[in-house]
């Protein structure tokens, strides 16, 4: 029930026999459809750009409902499982019952969604961002205590050994590398202004 504005851009040569591979590609926030305008070019026209000319691709690139000319959700409780059946409707309107998946962002987690919701349809699934599981509390005590006291949270030497180092090296670069989560943590609303 809801307008989504989408760009569908079809491969303008394809040789005889030659098919072109169908990409849905998601954007996240505070982004749109145009994240992915320089690199259609690529995909759709791939010897054009000295790539390999049997790697063309369809792609599509819908705006996420709520996010550039896609009409917003009516009704409360819209999230990235309603955006994922959202596009697969899309997929399958455009004809489609087989494509590759690319997301980012949001996009991630709505291009994972739709990949664990329909799996046969999913012939591959690109992330340029990772979620991990939520973290609870009980875990962040574990690491917080397993440093100096491992075998009160069930960590053995070998697991502090091994563990340790990296959060050492990495967790102050994250820290002060991650301003873009921080934002989104406390003034989501700044980066879209």
């Amino acid at each position: 029930g809801l307008d989504v504005h989408f760009i569908h851009v079809k491969p303008p040569h394809l040789g005889p026999g030659q098919k072109s591979r169908p990409l849905l590609m998601v954007h996240g926030w505070p982004g749109s459809f145009y994240e992915f305008y320089h690199i259609i070019p690529l995909l759709t026209e791939p010897s054009k750009h000295n790539l390999n000319p049997n790697l063309a691709f369809e792609v599509i690139c819908p705006s996420i409902p709520g996010y550039g000319f896609s009409e917003g959700p009516h009704k409360k409780g819209f999230n990235a499982l309603a955006a994922a059946r959202i596009f697969y409707k899309l997929m399958v309107r455009l004809g489609f019952t087989e494509f590759y998946l690319q997301g980012g962002d949001w996009g991630s987690f709505i291009t994972t969604l739709l990949a664990q919701m329909k799996p046969e349809c999913v012939l591959g699934l690109h992330l340029n961002m990772v979620s991990l599981p939520k973290v609870g509390f009980s875990q962040i005590v574990s690491l917080l205590i397993g440093r100096y006291l491992p075998w009160l949270v069930g960590m053995t030497r070998e697991d502090v050994n091994r563990l340790y180092p990296y959060f050492e090296k990495n967790v102050y670069a994250l820290l002060r590398e991650s301003g873009y989560m921080h934002i989104q943590a406390t003034k989501p609303d700044t980066v879209g202004k």
